[in-house]
């Protein structure tokens, strides 16, 4: 059984990366790490379900504009 901190532990995807990349950029981690978890994971893949790169782009500034609302 792998455990949360197990799960939270493991080496992001190339695209998982690129996600986190983004964000980085925007200055964002920090509204990014207050998140729990659960919601940042459910982001990724909100973001990684859009089958073109238009869609991924697309839910990626989404991402961005709430984080940033939030900041």
């Amino acid at each position: 059984m792998v455990t949360e901190r197990e799960r939270a532990m493991k080496t992001p995807s190339p695209e998982e990366s690129a996600i986190l990349e983004a964000v980085i950029q925007a200055g964002l981690a920090e509204p990014w790490n207050a998140m729990p978890p659960s919601h940042r994971k459910r982001w990724v893949e909100h973001v990684l379900e859009g089958k073109r790169g238009e869609t991924r782009a697309r839910r990626t500034e989404k991402l961005l504009a709430a984080l940033a609302k939030d900041a």
